[in-house]
């Protein structure tokens, strides 16, 4: 909460903003020290280093046990870094098939154009990796869980498997948070989150976090990180400080609705499945216990009625629910999603509930309702 604000500015509680984009030097040996851009030297441009958002990035750092942090203008802008630095032309990585869209996208599109191949795989059992390894795997793409399937890989075994095969390994942690979830603690070399979800939790930033220990910062910083240019702003930095001081309220508050959600669903019969991390039967739930410390509140399940038209009178009748991408902020989400198939035989529908800080009874009036709209109960 504290950390990084020893210094009280003029006595300020609420820490500065520093929006500046450059920085004046008394001494030339004073400026010239400085150009190195290693981890602990001063300011010189703010694309590299800015005091609110290295306050920031203390933060999360420390909130995920790791050594250090990069905030950039997106998560995609943290997940491209941290790809990039990994790999070179002829390079290969194995990643989740349940990984977010633009990840794949950038794995099946950017990259491969580069020389660089993917093979996807279910994750949930760590042999899919070890089978999915060749001599040139240099990065292992991990999403624990899922943000549509919601499912565990084993990370501790997945990052023993990778790194004794000399590969990195990748892990997205935007669902969890560092409160519920530390990945650094079972090996991963490279934790990255979009500060857009529960870090920032209010929707109005848009950021990525990238942590890793101070030898690979080091090379981080003068290249994908100082080279590619997506740092983010100070004010967004900011906003994301102001939103840290709230994780642990939020988060709990994030457990309690999704769990309660997901059970009012469950009891509507409206579901031929649910996919809840916080769900008593979840079919991961040893695994769950052993590296998560709590679930939070986004699931989702697949509806029996599969009929489009029902779907978009489902969707289409929720007052409260909006329909909207992203999620981790104040609001209620959902979203209907067509997957091709995975554990099924053709396409389904599946629908993705974001649960908000709205009133709980509320949120279950306005699934009743809108079931009832679409003919389901």
């Amino acid at each position: 909460m504290h950390l990084g604000e020893e210094e009280k500015h003029f006595g300020s509680i609420s820490p500065p903003i520093f929006h500046t984009s450059t920085y004046a030097f008394d001494e030339v040996d004073e400026w010239i020290e400085a150009l190195d851009l290693a981890e602990d030297r001063e300011p010189v441009y703010s694309r590299t280093l800015n005091p609110t958002r290295q306050l920031a990035e203390a933060k999360i750092a420390a909130l995920e046990g790791m050594e250090c942090c990069r905030l950039f203008s997106s998560g995609m802008g943290a997940i491209h870094a941290a790809m990039m630095s990994c790999v070179k032309a002829g390079s290969h990585i194995i990643a989740v098939d349940s990984i977010y869209g633009p990840a794949r996208k950038l794995l099946t599109d950017h990259l491969a154009g580069l020389g660089i191949e993917t093979t996807f795989v279910p994750g949930d059992d760590p042999a899919d990796f070890e089978k999915a390894l060749r001599p040139t795997t240099s990065l292992v793409c991990l999403e624990s869980p899922g943000s549509i399937v919601f499912r565990l890989q084993d990370i501790k075994a997945v990052c023993d498997i990778a790194q004794n095969a000399g590969a990195s390994v990748m892990l997205d942690n935007s669902y969890a948070t560092p409160l519920f979830q530390r990945p650094g603690d079972f090996g991963v070399d490279i934790v990255v989150h979009s500060v857009s979800k529960y870090l920032g939790g209010h929707s109005d930033v848009v950021a990525g976090a990238l942590c890793c220990n101070k030898e690979r910062m080091e090379k981080l910083i003068p290249g994908e990180v100082d080279l590619y240019g997506a740092a983010l702003s100070p004010f967004s930095a900011w906003l994301t400080i102001r939103g840290l001081r709230t994780l642990p309220i939020r988060m709990k508050a994030a457990e309690e609705g999704g769990n309660v959600i997901a059970a009012h669903v469950c009891s509507m019969g409206i579901a031929d499945k649910i996919m809840h991390v916080g769900a008593g039967d979840f079919p991961q739930a040893e695994l769950r216990d052993r590296q998560m410390n709590g679930t939070s509140s986004l699931f989702s399940f697949i509806p029996k009625d599969q009929s489009e038209d029902g779907i978009r009178r489902f969707v289409e009748s929720l007052m409260v629910y909006q329909l909207g991408v992203s999620w981790g902020g104040y609001e209620s989400l959902v979203v209907p999603i067509l997957l091709e198939p995975m554990d099924w035989d053709e396409p389904k529908y599946v629908v993705r509930l974001y649960t908000g800080l709205e009133n709980l009874e509320d949120l279950k009036a306005d699934l009743t309702q809108a079931a009832k709209t679409a003919g389901w109960v």
